[in-house]
């Protein structure tokens, strides 16, 4: 497939796209191709195109929480950009993929719906989400979920289907889903159930927690969020604080010396480096506790 081809087919579609500027570490080569998509109707066809003509693609969200090879990626990213979000009951709202965790807090204070205020300051889209089942402080997006509507990708029969599936069919775990862990689902939309309350006390909460995240997090730099997920009973960032790695630089990147779990880009962060950073944090933290630490964060290699 040539890339007149492709441009023929999707006039939207970008040609060697810098994946440092699409993802919140700043690392990564070059995309061969890049779309954004902004209505999910579109989703389909797209899919069902690379499918049939056997092209590599990934689906990037907001790119918080994925970390590109500096080889860059030799197929089609997909950016789904479609973001609607509606009441479509007194105490349920509906809302697509790319609409960001953010907005869909303040559309449902905006209408006196609470349940999603402890998510704040997650800078995912809702798609990313679900994907990694998001969670802070007790909650998590699955806790809010009635259902998830999808696109199954056959690879096998070079088919797309689209599907609305119930939270019970889909897996969901400590920040794991069927969908992050099959690879075979494209999430388009969802419906969420919040409930009714005190938007007053709910405003101070979100403010309260971004408060907290701006203490705690080095939001003033490069990074793809928590590095690693939190063994059952422990804190990940505490036992590399405590493994005396908090403030270990290799290459461009280190350990952040605000929050352990964070890896940071200094500025000059290859992808050899953070992998690099990633095995001595690992290897470390199990000599010295006998924890295996497993990432939170999507490799692409």
């Amino acid at each position: 497939m040539n890339d007149s081809d492709l441009k023929k087919k999707f006039p939207a579609i970008k040609h060697d796209v810098s994946l440092q500027e699409q993802t919140s570490m700043h690392l990564g080569g070059l995309a061969k191709w890049f779309i954004d998509v902004s209505e999910k109707e579109s989703m389909e066809g797209i899919l069902q195109y690379v499918l049939e003509h056997s092209i590599p693609f990934f689906i990037l969200g907001e790119g918080y929480n994925t970390v590109f090879s500096d080889k860059g990626f030799e197929g089609l990213i997909i950016h789904p950009t479609f973001s609607d979000i509606a009441l479509i009951k007194d105490d349920h709202i509906y809302a697509e993929a790319g609409a960001s965790l953010t907005d869909i807090i303040q559309f449902g204070l905006s209408h006196g719906l609470l349940g999603m205020e402890k998510l704040c300051g997650i800078p995912s889209s809702l798609g990313g989400a679900i994907f990694g089942n998001a969670g802070a402080y007790g909650v998590d997006i699955r806790s809010l979920l009635v259902s998830v509507e999808v696109l199954y990708v056959d690879h096998d029969k070079e088919s797309v289907q689209k599907e609305t599936m119930p939270i019970d069919e889909l897996d969901f775990g400590y920040r794991s889903s069927k969908m992050k862990k099959q690879r075979n689902y494209v999430i388009l939309a969802a419906e969420l159930h919040l409930r009714q309350g005190d938007t007053d006390a709910a405003r101070q909460t979100v403010k309260d927690i971004l408060t907290k995240r701006a203490l705690k997090h080095p939001l003033d730099k490069p990074s793809a969020g928590c590095v690693f997920k939190n063994p059952k009973g422990e804190s990940a960032g505490m036992l590399i604080e405590k493994a005396g790695l908090k403030g270990l630089k290799i290459g461009g990147v280190q350990v952040s010396e605000k929050h352990a779990n964070f890896i940071v880009n200094v500025g000059d962060g290859t992808f050899e480096d953070y992998i690099t950073l990633v095995d001595q944090i690992k290897k470390t933290v199990k000599e010295k506790f006998g924890v295996n630490l497993e990432e939170e964060n999507i490799i692409v290699s």
